[in-house]
């Protein structure tokens, strides 16, 4: 506010603001009473306005008492000499403010205020400055996973080789957007190619529906059901399947777009071996009658050969080699 400010003077109290009101600064005494004085004349110096008559109220007689009463302290003091006068406790030069008029009230409540925020500034300690983010968080997921795969290279239980370590380490940077010039060429191995639930369930012609596929995926601990608060709308969550540690040696996540899902991408060579893997859950569902195949066992054959032959007409119209591998699983 104009004619307000503060500055720091020496006493025996840790802080101590001497506030300026319309250029006239309020003095304060040894125990941070303030003068009456100086607000009478920062307030205009009107003799009706004196303080003598504010102190003679008899609801000023009763703050007084109710304050020395709360404080334990002696609330007004008069001194002569120098820097002499009548000195009282903020409270009461607020209500004395208040006394006088309305808008010197309002003038002396910001003043305070300003003095507050003073004191919590001088002794609020200087911020530690953060360090510096030396990885984004794609390189950090990535470094992360690529420990995982080397872990998985050294296990008793994965033991995977160097070709099948090396390509995969190839299908995660990939699947993250990052170029992979730098590293060794892919081998021809186990992970050399790679597909949609969707597709490689076609493929193998099996009529299981993509979303008991990935339910039994989950029993197996191969999958496991992520969930996130939706970007575009509130109180909404997108979910998604994720691989686990132990899923990734069937396949990896890959992202989708520039979203922040990702889609399950199962490695050829390893899906048979799954389809083994949930074998015992398929049956189960079968014998229970919660599951009807659309066609037998037997028929497998023939309904792999005709999607194989439906695949290979739409990748000849199109000419993209992935027709298959970017269709999109069933959630």
């Amino acid at each position: 506010m104009t004619g307000n400010t503060l500055a720091r003077v020496g006493t025996s109290n840790d802080f101590m603001a001497a506030l300026c009101l319309n250029g006239v600064s309020i003095r304060r005494d040894e125990d941070g009473r303030y003068s009456f004085n100086d607000f009478h004349e920062a307030a205009g110096g009107a003799a009706g306005d004196s303080p003598n008559h504010f102190l003679r109220l008899k609801n000023t007689q009763k703050l007084i008492a109710e304050l020395e009463e709360q404080t334990a302290h002696i609330c007004v003091v008069s001194t002569e000499g120098r820097n002499g006068g009548t000195y009282g406790h903020e409270n009461l030069v607020i209500a004395y403010a208040a006394w006088i008029s309305a808008k010197f009230y309002a003038h002396v409540l910001q003043t305070f205020k300003e003095a507050a925020i003073a004191k919590l500034n001088a002794e609020r300690p200087a911020p530690t400055p953060e360090p510096q983010v030396i990885e984004d968080k794609t390189m950090a997921r990535v470094s992360k996973a690529i420990i995982v795969l080397d872990l998985l290279a050294g296990s008793k239980s994965y033991g995977l080789t160097q070709a099948e370590h090396r390509n995969g380490v190839h299908k995660l940077i990939r699947s993250h957007g990052l170029p992979t010039d730098m590293l060794p060429a892919p081998t021809d191995d186990t992970y050399s190619d790679e597909g949609s639930a969707t597709h490689l369930l076609k493929s193998a012609g099996r009529c299981l529906p993509v979303p008991r596929f990935f339910k039994l995926l989950e029993e197996a601990g191969i999958v496991y059901h992520f969930s996130r608060p939706s970007t575009k709308h509130k109180n909404v969550l997108k979910h998604s399947w994720r691989f686990t540690t132990e899923g990734m040696r069937y396949g990896y996540d890959e992202r989708v777009g520039r979203s922040k899902d990702y889609t399950c991408l199962f490695y050829v060579s390893k899906f048979t071996e799954l389809l083994r893997l949930i074998s015992p859950g398929y049956h189960r569902l079968v014998a229970s009658g919660e599951y009807k195949p659309k066609w037998p066992k037997a028929e497998n054959a023939e309904h792999a050969e005709a999607y194989r032959k439906k695949m290979e007409r739409a990748t000849q119209q199109c000419g993209v080699r992935d027709a298959a591998y970017r269709i999109e699983d069933v959630r």
